[in-house]
């Protein structure tokens, strides 16, 4: 009869995956991962917080790392469309951003913990111009001027 206190996992006890995640853990350590994520995600947030000076349309930004969030706000209540059309012109761009948040309303990156500076630059590069293209042209962004359909 089962009494409760035993437990199955599909990972207990096996010897491969525990050695796979010493290994990445010892990676990271060696690497000094958490430090570059702290150091670049500063600089990272000093950047954003340039974004929400330059547009009114950045509420909030706040992170942690290399995990950060931009609030987008709006007067009229269609925050949510706001962050939609900024990920729209990001996919444009070639930059993948998530947006998430009870109100739909908080472009979220998570670039991995081996992100170089350069790499990050073109990420905020990126990120600035669809902020821009936005506000510019409105919720649809630049192309939904010429008709043009975000791609899916």
């Amino acid at each position: 009869a089962h009494t409760g206190a035993t437990g199955a996992g599909a990972f207990r006890g096996n010897q491969l995956a525990l050695a796979a995640g010493a290994a990445t853990l010892a990676h990271v350590r060696e690497q000094r991962l958490a430090e570059h994520a702290a150091a670049l995600g500063d600089r990272m947030l000093t950047r954003l917080r340039a974004l929400a000076g330059e547009f009114a349309c950045v509420g909030d930004v706040r992170g942690r790392g290399l995990m950060a969030g931009v609030e987008l706000v709006s007067p009229d209540g269609t925050a949510a469309e706001l962050a939609a059309a900024v990920r729209r012109e990001c996919l444009r761009r070639g930059l993948i951003v998530d947006v998430t948040g009870p109100c739909a309303n908080v472009v979220r990156l998570l670039p991995p913990l081996i992100v170089t500076e350069e790499q990050m630059s073109a990420v905020l590069d990126r990120l600035f111009d669809a902020v821009r293209a936005v506000d510019r042209h409105g919720r649809g962004g630049p192309a939904a001027l010429r008709g043009e359909h975000a791609p899916r």
